[in-house]
């Protein structure tokens, strides 16, 4: 798939007083890309203009899984993804204005809550099969028009925080102004190499994990531009961060 690089691309030169080695980029896909990556039953255009959900934090918590089970022939199919992710099935919203009502929102009004689906949680099941790719659980989602049974993984969120000296992060992040966060792209030499090196495995950071929040900032959609001056600016950095063991 290819990407195209929007006019709002961050380009930190090193007269900014930034490190180079924060490579920061906005990313938007073509309408025919869009397609290709959801079901054919949602329209994308009217979710952009839904009231986004809250993102919930909860420290130290999540990694778990549990099924859901839903009913394409009662509501239509109501969840947005993120498009900056190519490799996991993220979920960005629930569209909650559709005429009827959707299939999960539905769910969300009938199971406990610690079942709802959520902004940030991933699809890693599809019917009892775990696909390779998040192309091919959306192919799965898409062959179902009735009931479907969807396992999700909540996000593990934690905390790093780190002071840079006039370091560089060694971070190539992607971001998406319609998309919550940054996606941590490549992790190179610098801080968070050596922050790495002293945690342990649940608090590493990855290509695929995803900066929520930069110094008890919490972004939303739309909020992407304001992350990355912070990562730029601030000296002493405390970033949440959400992973999908």
């Amino acid at each position: 798939m290819a990407f195209s690089c929007c006019s709002a691309s961050c380009s930190l030169e090193a007269d900014t007083g930034v490190s180079p080695e924060i490579d920061a980029r906005a990313y938007i896909f073509s309408s025919s890309e869009h397609a290709a990556f959801e079901p054919a039953c949602f329209d994308e255009a009217a979710a952009l203009d839904e009231p986004q959900d809250q993102l919930e934090v909860s420290f130290g918590s999540g990694g778990s899984t549990f099924d859901v089970l839903v009913d394409l022939g009662q509501g239509a199919f109501d969840l947005a993804f993120e498009y900056t992710e190519t490799e996991l099935l993220l979920v960005r919203s629930l569209a909650r204005s559709l005429a009827g009502g959707g299939a999960f929102s539905y769910w969300n009004s009938t199971c406990p809550v610690s079942q709802q689906v959520r902004s940030m949680d991933r699809i890693v099941k599809v019917n009892g099969a775990q696909a390779g790719t998040r192309a091919e659980l959306v192919s799965e989602l898409e062959r179902h028009s009735k009931v479907v049974v969807v396992t999700i993984q909540r996000p593990f969120i934690y905390e790093l925080h780190f002071k840079k000296n006039g370091r560089g992060l060694g971070l190539d992040l992607h971001y998406n102004r319609q998309c919550k966060g940054l996606r941590i792209h490549e992790v190179r030499d610098g801080i968070i190499q050596e922050c790495n090196a002293a945690a342990g495995p649940e608090r590493t950071v990855k290509a695929s994990h995803r900066i929520l929040g930069v110094n008890g900032f919490l972004g939303e959609c739309g909020d992407s531009d304001k992350l990355v001056q912070l990562l730029q600016t601030c000296e002493d950095i405390t970033m949440v961060i959400a992973s999908w063991p």
